[in-house]
């Protein structure tokens, strides 16, 4: 909701859904979510902090994981 509402005061263009999965990735997600001042002043700047914090072990928590997936198509 704050993502909508910032995309509103700012008068932000919404972009396809195509544009928005090509370069989408958790680690660039936490890293926006970092650098954003607007989106710290909505939420607040401690929130932001924990909540990045916390998705950062979380993401690399979950980089460390092979998918039966990636080994199926990968490691053939």
């Amino acid at each position: 909701m704050a993502c909508g509402l910032l995309g509103i005061r700012q008068k932000i263009r919404c972009r396809t859904a195509r544009q928005c999965l090509r370069s989408a990735t958790l680690g660039n997600a936490i890293t926006a979510l970092e650098n954003s001042t607007d989106l710290a002043e909505i939420l607040g700047a401690e929130f932001v902090a924990r909540y990045c914090a916390h998705s950062k072990v979380e993401n690399e928590e979950l980089n460390r994981i092979v998918t039966p997936w990636a080994l199926q198509n990968f490691l053939k």
